[in-house]
């Protein structure tokens, strides 16, 4: 009697611990999945992250390349063929050259005038288009005056 009570006990007390151990592993496979979400998760956010820092350089750089093209455009289209040969500035240039040798001082000051005009534009240029990649970066939909909720 005491062995078939013996042999009863120790198979109920297997079945217990099988059924414990299938318990657990169904926990920890579940915990691994939540895991695995969670990690595709995480690299999810992690490449949004890396593409939101990313942006206002790339658009820093296509501005920087539109800025230069621009300024290749305006240097050759309005300053050598527009003002250049259009508006006589050859000619000009030749007075300022000529006026340079008799006059030295004039001709500098003419010059100078001419430079200080052109590198002006280029920076105006650039300042500009800095403050579009600004506007552009940091756009907020709560500074716009008819936006506002609290203004009606």
């Amino acid at each position: 009697m005491q062995k078939q009570a013996q042999q009863l006990d120790v198979e109920g007390v297997k079945r217990q611990v099988l059924t414990e151990i299938d318990r657990r592993s169904k926990a920890v496979k579940e915990a691994q999945d939540e895991l695995d979400d969670e990690r595709e998760m995480l690299e999810e956010r992690q490449k949004k992250q890396f593409w939101q820092k990313l942006i206002p350089n790339l658009a820093g750089g296509v501005v920087a390349l539109f800025d230069a093209v621009m300024i290749l455009l305006l240097l050759k289209i309005f300053f050598w063929d527009g003002l250049w040969h259009g508006m006589g500035l050859d000619r000009l240039t030749d007075f300022v050259l000529t006026l340079a040798k008799s006059h030295p001082f004039g001709g500098s000051v003419l010059g100078l005038i001419l430079m200080v005009l052109i590198a002006g534009a280029i920076v105006a240029s650039f300042w500009a288009m800095v403050k579009a990649v600004e506007v552009l970066t940091s756009w907020n939909a709560d500074k716009l005056m008819f936006w506002r909720r609290d203004r009606y």
